[in-house]
């Protein structure tokens, strides 16, 4: 529950420790943050792994939006959204 410019701050530290060669974990309920920062995703239902792999396999596999009862968006830009 960190407002915006927080929460920026936040994924820029985390961006910046990877590109310093540190493996980062993070749990995240932003599910556009989750795709747009991380690399591979872990994707938990009721205590059991219903997704593990790429980011990009996440997102094609439509297991965020069975899992989470969302909508994927595609922006213009390339950038994927959940509502």
């Amino acid at each position: 529950y960190m407002d915006a410019p927080n929460a920026r701050e936040f994924l820029s530290t985390l961006k910046s420790a990877q590109s310093e060669g540190k493996t980062v974990a993070a749990v995240m309920h932003d599910l556009t943050a989750a795709v747009k920062y991380a690399d591979n995703i872990i994707l938990i239902d009721a205590g059991r792994i219903v997704f593990a792999g790429t980011r990009e396999k996440c997102i094609e596999s439509g297991a965020i939006e069975r899992v989470m009862g969302v909508e994927k968006h595609s922006l213009d830009d390339g950038a994927v959204v959940f509502i």
